[in-house]
């Protein structure tokens, strides 16, 4: 049984649904899923596989498995959230080291970049796809570590000690490391924009 979560098999659902909770913060999960998987996969396995793909499937094994957990807070379901992903992600790299080892061919596919929607002018498109390939270049140097501490804090929205929890780890390492990274991102935005 999963740490800070609890079998559900006193309380089964009589529908056999899915408990509303886990739907509705999936349902408005969905892009900061997006933005999790797509920071931390990483700049290799994310020219290999479709960050919508693995969202999705991620999506469909907790719906199948939510009769089994209960949940007491929206913190131990983002925490739940994340595992599924990493999960999902561990997979990935797993079956591409095979691949790799055994000399397996690998697809490609097209990186998704995230632009906003309210951009209207080509000119503002180009800048946001220039400034979020900077940000993403910056994301992308970072270790897998810290790539997923940044996400699962700033883009997933688990606390500092919803992680600290799960990861046993000291929050206050936590808070050092978000707060480290934070300043190397800024240095290298700053550095590839000629800034010193």
């Amino acid at each position: 049984m999963r740490r800070g979560l609890s079998s559900s098999s006193e309380h089964p659902s009589a529908s056999g649904a899915p408990p509303p909770k886990l739907a509705d913060l999936l349902a408005r999960s969905l892009d900061s899923m997006h933005g999790y998987v797509q920071v931390t996969l990483g700049p290799e396995l994310r020219t290999k596989e479709a960050v919508s793909d693995i969202v999705q499937s991620a999506v469909h094994d907790m719906l199948r498995d939510a009769e089994r957990f209960e949940f007491r807070s929206d913190g131990e379901l983002r925490v739940y959230l994340q595992r599924a992903l990493d999960h999902k992600i561990s997979n990935k790299r797993r079956h591409y080291a095979t691949l790799k080892r055994s000399g397996a061919e690998v697809p490609v596919s097209v990186f998704e970049h995230l632009l906003t929607a309210d951009r209207t002018t080509p000119s503002e498109l180009v800048m946001s796809s220039e400034a979020l390939e900077r940000l993403r270049t910056a994301i992308d140097a970072l270790g897998e570590d810290d790539r997923r501490l940044l996400s699962a804090h700033k883009i997933l929205g688990l606390t500092v000690a919803e992680i600290a929890r799960d990861w046993s780890v000291p929050a206050t390492t936590l808070h050092s490391r978000i707060a480290r990274i934070m300043a190397t991102l800024a240095v290298r935005l700053r550095t590839s924009l000629g800034e010193t």
